[in-house]
């Protein structure tokens, strides 16, 4: 019965999901090493076992497939034959597309009463509280748009190729040049992509520009650098600057200077740097610093669900908390009087947001500025925190 092997194939994904790889990169290993799975099968596939990942820790008791099952009404999948078998394996009703997520969440309860909400997200007692934790809860249940930001002087270039493939997108009404298309468009092969014409880069991460006031001729660092979308925020805001970039992955660091060659920049020196455990530019002097640290994700977990059961309790404030504040401590020594530092996590954790700017005030005597939660959960993004500081 077709309905029950791709139920299978879904099935083994999970059983053998670790979470020592994203998910996405482990579905590709497997069609891959399944070439009989057609398009359709593919597709299926992914749109079944995303939301299994955004139950998060609700209904630990029940088995895979209610759990699957469970995820994917949540989540209102498209009903086909194969999600229809899914719901009679599990004895669900099929929900009607006018059913919103709280009729939903009502409906699952008649067949699962030990469904509750606030286990869609774990460690909720560690969220801000100016973060709206009923919208970030129901927001993990949501596949994120792909968003691009699209360089001011190629608009109509980017716009002309995207009528011609006949892609949709929308046009953010706050952000003109932020444009979201629908999550599974691929848009890397696009010639005005190659061409540096335009960004993939969430609606949220291009907000960070929104917080950093630059002067021509500046020295600013990208302490942690990854693939480039920020240093690109920076150059594209201000072309004069002269940028330092350091991430602690040689491999992504490769990435990040084809990511702004394509784009027209080679002015940046980029170099590997653990910033845990060592100053690295003590030599140096910089009018701003830009510290987007590694932290939880959480703000991201609408993206990467498969991270919702992944993170230990013990991590945010034992691992996560310590390595933000040891790479704080040893870049900001580099700013100059009347430097700006603006630091920022994907995190809704107080641990790595607030108690963090309270440690950046008292332990290493910035003056702060301002700060904000930058939520996706209005606009299919991530959420994020900045904060700005000063050195008086």
């Amino acid at each position: 019965m077709r309905e029950a092997r791709q139920l299978g194939h879904v099935l083994h994904l999970i059983e053998s999901y670790d979470g020592s790889v994203p998910l996405h990169r482990q579905l590709s290993q497997y069609f891959t090493q399944h070439r009989n799975m057609g398009s359709r099968d593919r597709r299926i596939t992914r749109s079944l076992i995303y939301p299994y990942f955004r139950l998060g820790a609700a209904l630990p008791q029940r088995t895979i497939v209610e759990r699957l099952a469970a995820g994917n009404f949540l989540c209102a999948t498209p009903v086909d034959e194969v999600v229809s078998y899914l719901y009679g394996q599990a004895q669900l009703p099929v929900p009607t597309t006018e059913h919103s997520l709280e009729e939903r969440c009502d409906l699952l309860r008649l067949t699962f009463p030990e469904f509750k909400e606030e286990d869609l997200v774990p460690f909720e007692n560690e969220i801000s509280p100016a973060v709206d934790r009923l919208q970030f809860r129901r927001s993990v249940i949501i596949q994120p748009y792909v968003w691009i930001r699209v360089r001011q002087n190629y608009v109509k270039d980017v716009a002309d190729e995207l009528m011609a493939k006949g892609l949709k997108y929308h046009v953010d009404q706050k952000r003109p040049l932020a444009w979201a298309f629908a999550p599974s468009e691929k848009l890397d092969d696009l010639e005005v992509y190659q061409k540096g014409y335009f960004e993939i880069q969430d609606i949220s991460s291009q907000c960070i520009a929104d917080y950093v006031e630059l002067v021509p001729g500046e020295t600013w660092w990208d302490t942690c650098a990854a693939s480039g979308g920020k240093s690109l925020l920076l150059l594209e805001k201000e072309p004069t600057l002269h940028l330092t970039a350091t991430d602690i992955r040689q491999s992504i660091l490769v990435n990040y200077v084809n990511r702004l060659n394509r784009a027209g920049y080679d002015v940046v020196e980029v170099r590997q740097a653990d910033l845990s455990t060592s100053p690295v530019y003590a030599e140096h002097s910089f009018d701003g610093i830009l510290a987007d640290v590694p932290c939880s994700g959480s703000g991201t977990w609408a993206r990467t669900p498969e991270m919702l059961t992944s993170l230990k309790s013990d991590e945010i404030r034992e691992h996560f908390q310590p390595l933000q504040r040891a790479i704080l401590k040893h870049v900001t020594p580099t700013l100059q009087k009347g430097g700006r530092l603006i630091f920022a996590t994907c995190s809704v954790f107080s641990a790595e947001n607030e108690e963090n700017v309270r440690f950046i005030q008292e332990e290493i005597g910035l003056e702060f500025v301002q700060s904000n939660y930058i939520s996706g959960s209005s606009n299919r993004g991530d959420t994020l925190f900045v904060a700005v500081f000063v050195k008086t």
